[in-house]
């Protein structure tokens, strides 16, 4: 979910905000004459939609439960939470989010842009497609014609590892599209951000539709665009462990399986508790 400057929601500005106040702008009944669901449009909020391949927060808003936020057809900076109760239109709410599960989303996101990038210096491998899922994250890598190895991808894992251990910020920040096209990594006297060097996939690789993008950067070695939520740095992710991957022919690439942060550290546990009982 690409976002512009003007249209952060507050969880893009801040991924670390637990609560917020915002304003509720519509609230429709779904037509579904089965469904006691409410549509609720919200002006701004902390609970983050789905897009980008991450899914969506989970919380309250007013006590009452979150069940699904996604992006408003309105302006940038509007949501769509359902809810199963109504509230008042003009009324202000306050939004709280479930932080186990949104700090989860922000560990495994966070591994996902650097193993993409890892995966890219060392072997030239194009990340194609990605997913958050409840129990892992996979990632899909294309050297086409060829295929990466079980070695390679070893490599990609030690090497995420050690990145991890190195503790590199995280931060993001916004660039005009005209930034990211003038940009001349040959020139070393142009006034454009250094960082614009480390665009993976190049100009090309940025949805350049909008007039502004919204990149995250990894110091010294990733940015990419994105509106998802992220880690204030490495360190935080922990650890990243590769639990299997397989090779798709037919889409050129393979797809990589992985645990990061917490869920690595759950499935060593686990591991360790399979192996003592047998």
């Amino acid at each position: 979910m690409a976002s512009t400057g003007s249209g952060l929601l507050h969880c893009q500005r801040d991924a670390y905000a637990l609560e917020g106040v915002s304003k509720v702008v519509a609230c429709i009944r779904s037509e579904s004459p089965d469904s006691s669901t409410y549509h609720v449009t919200l002006e701004d909020s902390v609970l983050y939609p789905e897009g980008g391949g991450q899914p969506w927060d989970l919380g309250s808003v007013n006590g009452i439960d979150v069940e699904k936020v996604v992006k408003g057809t309105g302006s940038n900076k509007e949501i769509v939470v359902d809810l199963k109760q109504p509230v008042e239109v003009g009324a202000e709410v306050v939004c709280k989010v479930d932080w186990n599960r949104r700090y989860d989303f922000m560990q495994q996101h966070t591994a996902q842009h650097l193993f993409s990038a890892v995966a890219d210096k060392l072997f030239k491998a194009e990340t194609t497609g990605w997913a958050l899922g409840a129990e892992y994250v996979s990632v899909d890598l294309s050297t086409a014609p060829s295929f990466l190895t079980a070695s390679q991808i070893e490599e990609i894992e030690t090497e995420t590892n050690r990145m991890i251990a190195s503790g590199s910020a995280v931060n993001w920040k916004i660039y005009s599209k005209d930034q990211i096209v003038n940009h001349d990594p040959t020139n070393a006297d142009s006034n454009s951000p250094a960082e614009l060097n480390l665009l993976r996939g190049g100009p090309k690789g940025a949805a350049l539709e909008l007039d502004e993008l919204r990149m995250v950067h990894i110091d010294g070695l990733d940015l990419n665009p994105c509106g998802g939520t992220h880690l204030r740095g490495l360190s935080e992710i922990n650890l990243l462990k590769v639990m299997g991957f397989e090779k798709d022919a037919g889409r050129g690439c393979v797809r990589v399986r992985f645990v990061a942060g917490q869920r690595a550290l759950n499935y060593f546990k686990e591991s360790l508790q399979r192996e003592s009982s047998l």
